[in-house]
């Protein structure tokens, strides 16, 4: 028992303290993929050490329920992304509405989509 290793916060090293890798798991689906994703993520054991992004196609126009829906079918801590946030192994990040989310340096970003491509219209 005693010789068992120290487990460093995520997203470190034990020796240096520096960034570590670990994967994250990207998933998409169009809104009629609520049922599927919530299957998928009843199967995720709560420390997997993944992190899991799902982006859903949501109407602009509305508040989302995502992650409160979400949450129901998993034990790990699923969020809406309202603001830069460092991604974390063991978690759930789930889009806005409106809102591109873009991962850089190891923190998922929100951009407007017109910032991503343009105003297509």
């Amino acid at each position: 028992m005693g010789d068992e290793p120290t487990i460093p916060p995520a997203g470190q090293t034990a020796e240096s303290g520096e960034q570590s890798s670990y994967l994250v798991v990207g998933v998409g689906a169009s809104a009629g993929g609520i049922t599927a994703l919530q299957r998928f993520l009843s199967q995720v054991a709560p420390d997997s050490g993944l992190a899991y992004i799902v982006i859903l196609h949501l109407s602009p126009l509305h508040a989302s329920s995502l992650a409160e829906v979400l949450q129901g079918a998993t034990k790990i801590r699923v969020t809406q992304v309202t603001e830069t946030a460092k991604i974390q192994p063991n978690h759930v990040y789930v889009n806005p509405p409106a809102k591109y989310m873009v991962v850089d340096d190891g923190c998922l970003k929100l951009i407007d989509p017109e910032a991503a491509f343009g105003n297509l219209h």
